[in-house]
């Protein structure tokens, strides 16, 4: 693909495809795609994170051979997903690819490793291959490389050669689920399971069992547009080019032929109870049928054998009901149908997890591998503080806010909250002090309102202790995603920490906000949200809370710590908490990943006066990284995406760096900088068990 081709792909994705989209994935796909080299794809990352502001998905699916460090480094710095084809032991894909491809890429899954990235792989089944199914899913299963089988569809060129025929593709399914019923932590794999999630959930997953219409788009080198990369080359199928508009795509000969094989296919299947997350099955094989004078190679009514989605959907339904009959009955045995279904905890979820927390440990002891935590680095959400000015005087205020304070200037927050987008934030949270006390509270929340974005959203932090009319509370609720209020505790203890009638006054307003919310038609999400020490937490505040937001109509609590910055210096109990031991281990460790940070690289803080900080727990060094006058992605760029971010980890932490346990806990909060872990690292040394 040409550089020209290239940056009209990226304009035609900005303007026609992203538009409206939260996120996105973008696949490089060939052919092979690293023969494009490593320049052209340093150029294409940097290209496309600029058009979809840092909030695309990349991914590529390549052999690796041509793998080297740079391309590793390029990919961990765009946090590129990597899968590569794979179709089981030496033997097998020798046998498919041809002699020394099994070992060609097993020697770039290796450097992906020794790297600290994942990468997962496809293997295709070709017919002689199904009987072989076990051996290909146990290599996968002892080397711990997350996979995906699929078998060897009919080709548009080919046509019916060397294909997986129904009765084959059956088979194969069947011994799939055999193997995943009976092995305590199987490999997840993602085509089977998405048969057995349709059929629980009753709507599509999988691009397979989708109408791809307006879902996919695959270009050409050239700059040609399909529907689908199965089609790309096939002229019949293109849709238009790169340079064309979104419309123009739909009003072609070849979308429109698409779209008529899936009315087609909702005339012939409706009668189908699956049909309605089924769909017919991939429409490119659906045209490669039409071609050669075929029935729907996995789906059709022609003969019994030809219905192997209508059965693997049917033999799905019933195993699940039996599971769930089960469940409801009490018996206490394994449901590997409801665990793949997303209903119930998956064993290899947990496997893998105790894997990953034996390895953080170890890693404790001899240093992570250098990319293992690009992925989760990078932007996310961002608090703009637009005032220190609050009516109340709390305790445990970490900013130490009160009255007489100075407000950040309305074209200041506008400006911040619209470079926010491009710089690639996932969310913008207002707080103060308290936001209801910002002087051009109602200006700004309006003007929030109409540059509101589909790839970001807002959040607001509040005391909700000042009054307010019916017309803020409405634009508050059309213009926030989430409004987290203030509780901390029964009414005593709420006025003991905020001051006399805070806790009538906020509960008064919180129950009118929660009636105005339920009249919207797409109401805002509200939470409450309570900060209180360990102390209290010990002696049932949490529950207090939670039964106040309960009879208030809200069902989202929020327990945080005070932390020991601004007036909460002042507490006499500042302790570092150590969380409870998990009451269910195996959930605990399914949900398990190492951490070298408490989150400093994703979340930034912005005071009144402009200053960025890494996080509020800094505010009172007096040493930002910036000034938002200056550009807040150049103050930003090196903390989130270039070398600085690295200094802000547990491995150049004085306090964490040599701890064994600082990938489990990410190092405690920097505001609890001179505290003792010792108990935090027994609680985490004694999970191992």
């Amino acid at each position: 693909m040409p550089n020209s081709v290239l940056d009209a792909s990226a304009r035609f994705i900005s303007a026609e495809l992203w538009r409206g989209r939260k996120s996105g994935k973008i696949t490089f796909h060939g052919g092979e795609p690293l023969m494009a080299g490593y320049e052209w794809f340093a150029r294409s990352l940097d290209v496309l994170s600029e058009v979809t502001n840092r909030h695309a998905q990349f991914s590529i699916q390549s052999n690796l051979w041509l793998l080297d460090q740079r391309f590793v480094d390029l990919f961990a710095e765009y946090r590129v997903g990597i899968s590569t084809s794979l179709d089981g032991g030496r033997e097998i894909c020798d046998s498919q690819r041809g002699a020394g491809y099994f070992d060609k890429t097993m020697a770039g899954i290796r450097l992906l490793r020794k790297n600290g990235l994942d990468v997962s792989a496809i293997a295709t089944v070709l017919p002689e291959k199904v009987d072989k199914i076990q051996e290909i899913i146990a290599f996968f299963d002892a080397d711990g490389l997350p996979f995906t089988l699929r078998g060897a569809e009919p080709s548009w060129e080919h046509g019916y050669v060397n294909y997986l025929p129904a009765p084959e593709t059956e088979r194969m399914h069947y011994a799939i689920l055999d193997y995943m019923e009976h092995h305590p932590a199987p490999a997840r794999i993602r085509d089977v399971e998405a048969v057995v999630r349709n059929a629980f959930s009753q709507c599509s997953g999988l691009c397979t069992f989708s109408n791809c219409l307006g879902q996919y788009a695959a270009i050409s080198p050239e700059g040609d547009v399909y529907t689908c990369q199965r089609f790309c080359g096939m002229e019949e199928f293109r849709i238009g080019t790169v340079y064309d508009s979104a419309a123009t795509l739909q009003n072609s000969e070849a979308y429109k032929r698409i779209a008529g094989k899936y009315e087609s296919a909702s005339q012939t299947c409706s009668p189908c109870r699956h049909f309605k997350y089924c769909n017919g099955g991939c429409v490119y094989s659906m045209f490669v049928a039409e071609k050669y004078g075929k029935p729907h190679p996995h789906c059709n009514d022609a003969e019994p054998s030809g219905r192997v989605y209508r059965n693997l959907f049917d033999h799905a339904t019933q195993k699940l009901a039996a599971e769930a009959a089960d469940v409801m009955l009490g018996a206490d045995h394994p449901t590997p149908y409801l665990a793949s279904a997303g209903d119930r905890l998956h064993p290899g979820d947990t496997a893998r997890g105790r894997t990953r927390y034996a390895q953080a440990l170890e890693w404790g002891m001899t240093g992570a591998p250098r990319h293992t935590f690009a992925k989760r680095r990078g932007a996310d959400k961002l608090f703009l503080n637009i005032t220190n000015n609050c009516p109340l005087h709390c305790t445990h205020c970490s900013v130490k806010a009160s009255s007489g304070n100075t407000d950040m200037p309305l074209e200041t927050a506008l400006t911040i909250l619209r470079e926010a987008a491009v710089s690639g934030f996932n969310e913008v949270s207002l707080n103060g002090g308290e936001p209801f006390m910002y002087e051009k509270f109602s200006e700004l929340v309006n003007e929030m309102f109409k540059i509101r974005d589909a790839n970001m959203s807002f959040m607001l932090f509040t005391n909700l202790f000042l009054d307010f009319d019916d017309d803020l509370a409405q634009s508050l609720l059309q213009t926030f995603d989430r409004i987290s209020i203030s509780l901390d505790g029964g009414e005593t203890k709420h006025d003991n920490r905020r001051g006399m009638g805070a806790f009538a006054k906020t509960c008064s307003n919180m129950k009118r906000l929660v009636e105005i919310n339920r009249q919207l038609n797409k109401p805002c999400a509200l939470s409450v949200r309570a900060t209180l020490t360990r102390k209290q937490k010990e002696c049932g505040v949490a529950d207090e809370v939670i039964e106040t937001a309960k009879m208030l109509g809200i069902s989202a609590v929020n327990i945080t710590n005070v932390l020991p910055i601004g007036r909460a210096k002042l507490l006499e109990e500042m302790t570092l908490s150590t969380p409870k031991r998990p009451e269910n281990i195996a959930r605990y460790f399914a949900s398990f990943a190492p951490r070298d940070s408490c989150g400093l690289c994703s979340n930034p803080h912005i005071t009144p006066e402009g200053d960025v900080y890494p996080c509020w727990a800094y505010l009172e060094e007096g040493n930002p990284l910036g000034n938002v006058r200056d550009g807040l992605k150049n103050v930003l760029y090196d903390f989130l995406w270039g070398n600085r971010k690295y200094e802000y980890c547990v491995d150049y932490s004085d306090k964490c760096q040599r701890c064994d346990v600082r990938y489990l806990c990410g190092g405690v909060c920097r505001a609890y900088k001179d505290s003792d872990c010792g108990e935090l690292q027994a609680y985490y040394r004694s999970l191992k068990f």
